[in-house]
């Protein structure tokens, strides 16, 4: 039994692991392209070297603005600073969502 429930547990914690390496969206803002991420958002230039990333919450869409980029995670609508070293400078929490849309200066989740 004790096999059964190691198995089981190892199995969670690889399916965890993929997870965070998943990339769900790709947004290109500025000469930059954001990855959105299990892990956070990461920062990329036009030829696909890492510029910076953004961890601690799962990004699962982005969009922009031109000069800031919106991220759904679970934890709700993260307003982050573009650049290549992307800052939270507002969080809307308690509305999970996976896909975000701007639109004349909102911000549409679903």
């Amino acid at each position: 039994m004790r096999g059964v429930a190691l198995f089981f547990l190892l199995l969670g914690l690889f399916a965890w692991a993929q997870e965070e390496r998943i990339i769900w969206d790709v947004h290109a803002q500025g000469g930059l392209v954001y990855v959105a991420t299990g892990e956070g958002v990461r920062v990329l230039d036009t030829q696909l070297r890492e510029r910076g990333a953004l961890s601690g919450f799962p990004a699962y869409a982005l969009a922009g603005d031109g000069e800031r980029l919106y991220a759904a995670s679970d934890y709700g609508l993260y307003v982050l600073a573009a650049g290549e070293a992307p800052r939270v400078v507002a969080r809307l929490s308690g509305f999970p969502a996976r896909f975000v849309q701007v639109r004349e200066g909102r911000a549409y989740l679903g």
